[in-house]
């Protein structure tokens, strides 16, 4: 879990001390408490933390042995959450780059429109404004953009400030 990951060791050594056996659960579900779900710079530190750890052997070799063993797996669970976020992350960057590319071609296309002015860098002022908001969010703002026809984007744009164009995007995003 998120709130106590780094218990997890001297949990397994408080265990070996007094020779209790410890099983271990996947928390999946809520998603806020879970650690499969977090980035993978995240999961690796994790990851790195398990892997520094020092297990103490209890003198008793059969508590220690599965303990152990235990706790090797869940070492071993973490890597492979590590793969899948790195699979996640490489799948969401191409979500996102698909999404932009759509947005900045139908955008481009509007360059006969009447307000279209040839001296606003219309993509870098929409690039400049999503680099404000976390990329986490860029596929949600584009996916919503693609809904808004492209002349009052280009008009908004061309009586907005940037700031102004960040505010309404944060609304859209709260509903």
């Amino acid at each position: 879990m998120k709130q106590n990951w780094r218990e997890i060791p001297n949990f397994f050594n408080f265990c070996n001390k007094h020779n209790f056996r410890v099983i271990t659960h996947t928390v999946e579900y809520p998603l806020h408490t879970s650690i499969w779900n977090l980035p993978s710079d995240e999961l690796q530190d994790i990851y790195n933390f398990f892997n520094s750890s020092i297990l103490k052997d209890n003198n008793s070799s059969t508590i220690y042995s599965e303990n152990l063993k235990t706790f090797n797996t869940l070492i071993i669970q973490v890597k492979n959450w590590i793969d899948k976020a790195i699979k996640r992350e490489a799948t969401e960057k191409e979500n996102i780059s698909s999404y932009k590319n759509t947005f900045f071609e139908s955008l481009a296309k509007q360059k006969g429109y009447k307000n279209y002015k040839e001296d606003i860098d219309y993509k870098k002022f929409i690039t400049s404004v999503l680099d404000r908001f976390p990329l986490e969010y860029h596929e949600k703002i584009y996916k919503e953009l693609l809904t808004i026809d492209m002349y009052l984007i280009i008009d908004e744009i061309n009586i907005s400030s940037e700031e102004r164009i960040y505010e309404r995007l944060k609304l859209m995003l709260q509903k």
